[in-house]
């Protein structure tokens, strides 16, 4: 049994190392196909080393994990000899059941003494042995794995001796490869490629092209790759690597650049390992070519830790495909050729050279890379300076090829200047016509760019000026003395030289006729490039008729010149001003005065609507400005009859109180706002409602009376030009009889007589109609109707009293007569009644106020016989017994003195007179008073009647003293009025004596000499005379006065002397000098003024304090006050002595010996004497007399007489 144990061990002893074994083989044998594996895999896929070394050490780690832990489990096998046993039955049928059994009663046999198992044991054991007599155990151990292990490994063994046979240097480099990873063994290249870029240098932000060739290796599926980034100059990374895939492009030629290619190739052959000899001389060959183009992004490049910006940058790259990769190469970025900076002087053509500045402007900057706007064109015949900077040096290049737009222009300038880091080109030229042209720019390394900039220079033409007349706005019709303001306005694109203004009017030549010609009447010298020039046209200094007309017209002249050439003239359109008479012009402001008054009744109606409806801004903000436009309209009117010289007193006043209804109007319409309360807008639309209402009727009325006053203009203009024809008939007709008159004269003749015998009856024509219009007006409510009806009516009685109509049928029968110097007379006679028409149908004011006056002194009648007749019902009350029968007597008077409170309230003026207007208030308490007596006589209370009646006649003597009052302040303050128009008349005579005395001094200062000093004297001649005849005008109302018209006398003298030597082209002689003769003159008009405007402050202030006679102003209570007292008087005699105190002064201090200014000077100061003493005769028989009023007494103002008589005795 020992033996069968013994056995069973072996074989469990050979189990194991044959497992050994076994597991030996199976891991040699995977190892062998491993490294042929992993040697095709790297042959074919070129494994990187650390892709090789990570394989290694996984292979090596797996193999020793692996090998150990199996064999460390294998030495530990060792199964149990019943398990062997027991598995050995399964193959010796004999023994089953009983081999394992017997090993293991045996095997307990050792540990177990029981006899009754160990005899078991060895009857089990003595059956197995003789069973197994002649067997051995070893024999059934299984050898076919381990056969098949070994077959594996010679199969490997026998592959891999193979791939060493045939390929030693794949084994040995791939081996070589695989165990030494770091090492230097390579597999022979499959693929080798060549860098064919050509150009390394590049500008930024141009695309890079890039090249590369394929020497060995190329298939239809190749990729080629390209690695690039971006770096500085110093190699510094500014970006990571990036790779793109290049495209294959056909093929091109170029030279082989690897040796082993050639040797493939056969250009040479290689004689040891490191020399190579030539077989051929030329190595290039058509390679497979691919390309790429990249565009370089320089956004997203950090240039943060960079020092310059602006430096110059990198591309490193290289190719790679399959096996192979070029050496890394380096292209250059630099910055294209460009303009840096753009600068441009402009100096102008020598002819504006004062007018407009040198401009120097910056048309290009590379920082702000934006353009002057300013800049649109540049005047044509300037000078530029052109200076382009760039922003690196630059290759030298022809002017043509760098501004291609200049072509071959001779006066181009063209320098380039090179600097260390850029160039700058400087051109300059005149310019005289549009200049477009590119930049092109090569730098130095020979990068060309055309700059986006382009010059572009546009010029314009020097324009003529522009000229247009602001004034007169429109062609107008107007009289023969009118002054128009002219005012042209011109601009020039450059400047001005001159602006002036002329005239084209009718001029009679040395034979009498009338010929048309251009007056310059305004002309300057200027230096500016836009002007305007002001002027008046007084057309009083050309001989204008009706039907006449003036041409105004603006000449301008620009200041262009250029090498002799200068622009024309430029004239602006011309003004027409048509002369045309009095009544035309009337009829012309009739008509606007009647768009003004449609106006008004458009604007009252749309106001009217509008008080019942809630406001509306729009439709009131559109009423304001139709009230606006009426205003404005009112304004031009007004200065048509300024500057006309309209002398119509019914006009102005009419057009005066239409502007103070308007001003009204026009205040309270703006008032009207959505912010005010509802009565406050209603409160305001009422008030303009009223004052349009009232402007339409001012603009309504006056239109008959002003029909006639243009008709009896319109007659008395016809009867003057009768009057003329008349005059220049008489030296034909003088010492002839009728039959001695040739053919022509008498039809001449025949024809002044009739047309004066047709003037005839329409003057009676005209009479009857202002009678019927007379009538018409009485029979009026309106107060104005009764005023203009007045005047009318005063008028008609001057042509009957001095028979108007009779005088012109004389004439015309004298005419018929061959009488032509007694018509003649006859028709002066008519012109001067029919001015004294006009005068009366003028002086409304005047005639309104002698109205009022007529009004208070009937009220002052009817109060004093209500004053008798209250007198006498008080004395019949005193005396009677039976009192109620006196009560209808007292009844019918408190009737009649309520109707005369009624007819004073009624009266318009009693708001402008404070006596008036007690008056009413006197007797609406005297009426009280009759009441009060009236309910006592019916109470028979006799006391109480008698102290009412008696304090009604008191009041009523009141109101009669006040209504007194009342007059004499009427009187006062038309008296006021007068004097305030004769002042005025006064200042503006002096103040246009003053004018003619500067145009005079302009004369003699300018030393102008000749024909044009006498033409200009001649004109001052004509305006001197008219001085003298507006002087002589306003004598006549001052003819009572002996000190005023000894004044009036002494400027008529000296204006008759001015005038003579004016006439005679000079102004001044041995004797006298006109300007100093003119300022006298000027000096005694001022005077006049000065002492009446003091005499009126005296008046005003005696009219505030209630009384009227101020300061002399009138002699007896009884007596109307005076123009001129004689105090007034005395003031300018006292004027008068300073004024000839000062001349003989300065004669005295000159040392002048003019004996005739001497004898002049001794023969006013007599004349003064002996108006001193004519003064102090008048003073001392008006001191005899009572000289205070009633109303005077009131004033605390002293005697001013006294003190000027006491002056004048000392």
């Amino acid at each position: 049994m020992k033996q069968i144990i013994n056995q069973l061990k072996s074989i469990r002893e050979i189990g194991r190392w044959l497992l050994i074994m076994r597991m030996l083989l199976w891991w040699g044998m995977f190892i062998i196909f491993i490294v042929l594996l992993l040697g095709t895999l790297d042959y074919w896929l070129v494994l990187p080393t650390w892709i090789r070394l990570c394989i290694l050490l996984c292979i090596i780690a797996i193999y020793a994990l692996g090998i150990s832990s199996r064999f460390r489990h294998l030495l530990r096998f060792q199964p149990r000899l019943e398990d062997i046993a027991l598995h050995a039955e399964n193959h010796i049928v004999s023994l089953k059941g009983k081999l394992a059994s017997a090993v293991g009663l045996w095997l307990r046999d050792k540990k177990d003494s029981n006899r009754i198992t160990k005899q078991l044991c060895f009857n089990l054991s003595k059956e197995v042995i003789s069973k197994m007599h002649g067997k051995s155990l070893i024999g059934l151990v299984n050898l076919a794995e381990v056969r098949k292990s070994l077959w594996g490994m010679f199969f490997a063994i026998a592959t891999l001796s193979l791939v060493f046979i045939l390929t030693p240097r794949w084994l040995g480099t791939a081996t070589s490869r695989w165990l030494l990873p770091f090492g230097k063994a390579k597999w022979p290249q499959k693929v080798y490629i060549q860098d064919l870029t050509k150009q390394k240098i590049y500008a930024i932000g141009s695309p890079l092209h890039f090249t590369a060739g394929i020497e060995k290796g190329f298939s239809d599926q190749m990729r080629v790759r390209m690695h690039y980034r971006i770096e500085d100059t110093h190699g510094k990374s500014l970006s990571s690597w990036e790779t793109v895939l290049m495209n294959q492009q056909g093929f091109l030629r170029a030279t082989l650049e690897h040796q082993q290619v050639k040797i493939e190739w056969g250009f040479v052959e290689p004689i040891n390992n490191n020399s190579f000899q030539k077989k051929l001389n030329s190595s290039e060959v058509m390679l497979p070519k691919f390309e790429k183009t990249v565009q370089i992004d320089l956004e997203n490049i950090d240039f943060s830790t960079d020092d310059n910006i602006n430096s110059e940058l990198a591309i490193n790259y290289w190719f790679e495909s399959a096996d192979d990769r070029t050496e890394n190469s380096i292209i250059a970025l630099t910055e294209k050729p460009a303009v840096n900076s753009i600068s441009l002087k402009i100096t102008p053509p020598k002819y504006a050279t004062d007018l407009l500045k040198d401009q120097e402007v910056v048309l290009h900057d590379q920082l702000y890379q934006s353009s002057i706007d300013d800049l649109k064109t540049i005047l044509q015949f300037s000078q530029l300076e052109v200076t382009v900077k760039a922003n690196k040096k630059l290759n030298e290049q022809s002017q043509q090829n760098i501004y291609p737009g200049f072509g071959s222009n001779n006066d181009l300038i063209f320098t380039r200047v090179h600097n260390k880091s850029n160039s700058l080109d400087m051109l300059k030229w005149v310019i005289t016509q549009d200049v477009v042209s590119t930049i092109n720019l090569q730098d130095e390394m020979g990068i060309f760019n055309r700059d986006d900039y382009v010059l572009d220079f546009k010029t314009h033409h020097d324009e003529n000026p522009e000229i247009q007349i602001s004034a007169p706005k429109t062609d107008l019709a107007v009289l023969s003395q009118a002054v128009i303001p002219i005012e042209i306005i011109a601009q020039d694109d450059v400047g001005l030289k001159s602006l002036s203004v002329k005239v084209n009017a009718p001029i009679k030549n040395s034979g009498g006729e009338s010929v048309r010609q251009d007056d310059l009447l305004a002309h300057e010298n200027l230096q500016v490039n836009s002007s305007s020039l002001k002027t008046e046209l007084n057309l009083e200094n050309y001989n204008l008729q009706v039907g006449d007309y003036i041409q105004v017209y603006g000449i301008a002249i620009d200041v262009f010149e250029v090498n002799g050439k200068t622009h024309p003239e430029t004239r602006s359109l011309t003004r027409t001003l048509r002369i045309v008479d009095q009544v035309t012009l009337t009829n012309l402001l009739r008509k606007d005065i009647s768009l003004i008054r449609q106006h008004a009744i458009r604007a009252e109606r749309q106001q009217r609507q509008q008080l019942d409806q809630p406001l509306d801004e729009n439709k009131q903000k559109s009423i304001t400005k139709r009230i606006n436009r009426m205003q404005k309209m009112l304004d031009e009117t007004n200065t048509k009859i300024k500057q006309n010289k309209l002398e119509d007193s019914v006009l102005k006043e009419l057009l005066n109180n239409a502007e103070q209804l308007l001003s009204n109007a026009q205040g309270s319409s703006e008032q009207i706002k959505a912010i005010h309360q509802n009565n406050d807008n209603k409160k305001h639309m009422t008030n303009v409602v009223d004052k349009l209402g009232q402007l339409i009727h001012v603009l309504s009325q006056g239109k008959s009376v002003s029909d006639l006053q243009m008709r009896l203009k319109q007659i008395e203009a016809i009867q003057r030009s009768l009057q003329n024809d008349t005059r220049q008939l008489l030296p034909k007709t003088i010492g002839r009889t009728e039959g001695e008159l040739d053919p022509n004269t008498k039809k001449e003749m025949k024809e002044i007589a009739n047309r004066q015998q047709e003037l005839s009856n329409q003057t009676e024509n005209m009479l009857e109609q202002m009678q019927k219009t007379i009538e018409q007006m009485k029979q009026s409510e309106k107060e104005s109707d009764h005023t203009a009806g007045e005047a009318m009516k005063q008028a008609a009685d001057i042509a009957q009293k001095q028979g108007l109509n009779e005088k012109m049928k004389d004439a015309a029968q004298h005419i018929d007569n061959n009488k032509l110097s007694q018509a003649g007379s006859k028709q002066s006679d008519a012109v001067s009644v029919m001015s004294q028409m006009m005068g009366a149908l003028n002086d409304r004011k005047k005639i309104k106020a002698q109205m009022l006056a007529r009004k208070l002194k009937e009220l002052v009648d009817q109060l004093e016989q209500l004053v008798k007749d209250q007198e006498s019902e008080l004395k019949i009350l005193h005396q009677a017994n039976d009192i109620q029968n006196l009560e209808h007597d007292m009844v019918l008077l408190r009737r009649r003195t309520m109707a005369a409170g009624n007819l004073v309230s009624k009266s318009k003026n009693i708001d402008k007179n404070p006596p008036l207007k007690s008056v009413f208030q006197i007797l609406k308490n005297a009426g009280q008073k009759q009441g009060e007596a009236i309910f006592s006589l019916r109470s028979s209370n006799k006391d109480i009647a008698v102290i009412a009646e008696e304090r009604s006649l008191s009041l009523l003597e009141e109101a009669v003293r006040l209504a007194k009052e009342a007059i004499e302040r009427g009187q006062l303050q038309q008296l006021i009025e007068e004097r305030e128009e004769l002042i005025n008349q006064y200042r503006e005579l002096a103040e246009n004596q003053r004018d003619i005395q500067d145009e005079t001094k302009l004369i003699q200062d300018q030393k102008i000499q000749g024909r044009k000093a006498r033409s200009k004297y001649i004109s001052l001649a004509k305006s001197q005379n008219e001085i003298r005849q507006a002087a002589n005008k306003l004598s006549e109302k001052v003819k009572n006065n002996t000190v005023f018209i000894y004044e009036h006398n002494r400027i008529d003298q000296d204006s008759q002397n001015i005038q003579s030597m004016l006439r005679k082209g000079r102004a001044q002689d041995n004797d006298n000098n006109v300007v100093d003769v003119q300022e006298d003159i000027a000096d005694s008009l001022v005077m006049m003024a000065d002492v009446l405007e003091m005499q009126n402050e005296e008046s005003k202030f005696a009219l505030s304090q209630g009384g009227s006679n101020a300061g002399g102003s009138g002699s007896a209570g009884s007596q109307q006050p005076k123009m001129i007292p004689p105090v007034a008087e005395l003031r300018l005699l006292r004027a008068m002595q300073i004024g000839l105190n000062l001349q003989t002064k300065k004669m005295n201090e000159s040392n002048s010996k003019n004996t005739k200014q001497a004898e002049l000077l001794s023969q006013r100061q007599s004349d003064l004497a002996d108006l001193s003493k004519a003064m102090l005769k008048k003073m001392q028989q008006n001191s005899n007399q009572k000289m205070t009023a009633p109303i005077e007494q009131k004033t605390d103002k002293p005697n001013i007489d006294e003190k000027v008589t006491g002056d004048i005795r000392s």
